[in-house]
């Protein structure tokens, strides 16, 4: 049998890390996970009027966002419009207390996802003092309040011979091409349950298409290849091409169920 360390050809650092209890490469180690640079209009407000521009993580305009300002107090009392070519909007409201929301929707290897943007400033405003607000696309990280949870994707993952011991898994991820925005990121492994997350997952991935690999890793000892197929889909594999689920029935957006066994 290959060494596991180098069994795919990548990530020998990462593996060895994993194994000696040490860190590891982090999802939003590459592509859009850093801090963005800056974008959008410094307009001045104006009075009902709500106005602002959607960039990408390299300040790229980005056109047919859509945008929604929520009446904060009212239900299903919303207004919307969509950017321009130019990444710009401009919206009138009326009195009340509002917060502009965006939403980009786009299409990756044949399906639709829709996500959050990221706002320069989610505070609420009132309709009379009006409000700029910017947004930027990002891939990872901690969404905006009120939203809750993350800007990336999500692996949720299964032992197939009812193991439960999840914190003995680290998925490799290798990325097959660019990911949603157009930007590329390095491979990078983790481990089930790692910075934070539930038990059985791994949170806040560049939602991106991955080749996947599972590893037993104990420390000390040498990582031992797992197979690994997505959940009831299929047979066992070395591999995984990981695509995520718009939505999922179980676990919600932008996520993938993964499951692994022991040759």
């Amino acid at each position: 049998m290959r060494n596991p360390r180098t069994w795919l050809g990548l990530g020998t650092l990462a593996l060895s890390l994993v194994a000696c209890g040490g860190a590891t490469a982090t999802p939003g180690s590459g592509g859009t996970g850093g801090t963005a640079p800056g974008g959008g209009t410094n307009a001045t407000p104006q009075s009902y009027v709500v106005r602002g521009q959607a960039v990408d993580a390299t300040g790229k305009p980005l056109s047919d966002v859509k945008i929604t300002l929520d009446n904060t107090i009212y239900y299903n009392a919303a207004i919307t419009g969509r950017t321009a070519a130019d990444g710009r909007y401009d919206l009138r409201v009326q009195q009340g207390s509002w917060r502009a929301y965006a939403q980009i929707t786009r299409a990756y290897h044949g399906r639709n996802y829709t996500m959050y943007l990221h706002p320069d400033n989610s505070d609420s405003f009132a309709g009379i003092d009006g409000a700029v607000r910017n947004f930027t696309w990002k891939l990872t990280g901690a969404q905006a309040e009120p939203l809750t949870g993350t800007y990336g994707a999500t692996v949720v993952g299964f032992w197939g011979d009812h193991n439960s011991d999840y914190s003995t898994v680290v998925l490799y991820f290798e990325p097959n091409g660019p990911l949603i925005d157009g930007s590329t990121t390095e491979p990078f492994a983790a481990r089930l349950g790692s910075d934070g997350a539930r038990v059985n997952e791994i949170a806040d991935i560049p939602l991106g298409r991955y080749r996947i690999a599972g590893f037993h890793v104990v420390q000390g000892q040498d990582p031992v290849p797992l197979l690994i197929r997505k959940r009831n889909t299929g047979e066992y594999a070395q591999t995984l091409d990981g695509l995520f689920d718009p939505e999922h029935p179980t676990c919600g957006k932008l996520c993938l169920q993964v499951e692994v066994v022991f040759p």
